[in-house]
C-alpha cells in the first residue's frame, strides 16, 4: 500500500478520500 501511495499519490486521492489517503500515507 506505501508503495502504491508513493508512486500514484495522485490517483489514490482520486481513488479515495482525502482523510483516508491522508491516514494511510501517515499511517505507513
Amino acid at each position: 500500500v506505501k508503495y502504491f501511495n508513493n508512486e500514484r499519490p495522485a490517483y489514490a486521492l482520486n481513488y479515495k478520500s482525502p482523510v483516508q489517503y491522508r491516514t494511510e500515507l501517515g499511517f505507513g
